[in-house]
């Protein structure tokens, strides 16, 4: 049987495409700075840009439940905005959501993982401010939860004035993302609740001394 002779790699197979690199350089920038990040804050506001400098979104914002209603969600005031004045409009009346199981964010908060869409005035969608996206221009958009504990503890949007249809591997990366900003949201609340307790335990009028099962001293309180 005749052979093809022996030639250079094709260029599709001689490297990975741009967006893969770019896609692998992300989900590394977001691991080292969920491995040194003191607040959760601190993550949102670095997942909100890096994640907005990747896709070449003008506008990302991310919300955390409010501290009055198990439904509403409030703005943490971290926001992306490609330009300030032309989304005046919908950075105000976005910065407060007033039911998580309505709408986009209510979609991707019942799935657990990211949800995209296409065209935020289709019906379907139900967007709760498509007026004021349209009149800024926006046409497209994905929401995507923070987990932890089983429940939402942030919610993070992102939105584009051009139609953009994410495929399944970007969506699998922006998870991982998620899973890294609640993992910090995890290890900050798992800190607070230890100190807590050292507090707890120094505020106790008696000696208290703590010992794993090899008798060594774990904590004590003098």
């Amino acid at each position: 049987m005749a052979r093809l002779p022996a030639g250079p790699p094709s260029r599709r197979n001689a490297a990975r495409p741009p967006d893969h690199a770019r896609l692998i350089r992300l989900l590394g920038t977001i691991a080292e700075a969920a491995a040194s990040a003191e607040t959760v804050p601190d993550m949102l506001r670095v997942a909100v840009e890096e994640i907005c400098r990747f896709l070449k979104w003008p506008v990302g914002h991310a919300l955390v439940p409010s501290e009055t209603s198990a439904t509403e969600l409030g703005s943490t005031g971290i926001w992306h905005l490609a330009d300030p004045k032309r989304f005046a409009s919908f950075r105000r009346v976005s910065k407060h959501f007033p039911n998580i199981e309505r709408g986009l964010i209510g979609r991707a908060v019942a799935a657990k993982k990211a949800v995209p869409a296409p065209n935020i005035a289709d019906k379907a969608v139900k967007f709760i401010y498509l007026d004021e996206a349209k009149a800024a221009g926006l046409t497209s958009g994905i929401v995507l939860p923070v987990m932890a504990g089983g429940r939402a503890i942030a919610v993070l949007e992102f939105y584009t004035t051009a139609r953009a249809e994410p495929d399944a591997i970007l969506l699998a990366a922006l998870d991982q993302i998620a899973r890294h900003v609640g993992q910090v949201a995890e290890r900050v609340h798992a800190r607070a609740a230890q100190r807590r307790l050292f507090d707890a335990i120094d505020g106790i009028g008696d000696g208290i001394a703590l010992y794993d099962k090899d008798e060594r001293l774990l904590l004590c309180n003098r």
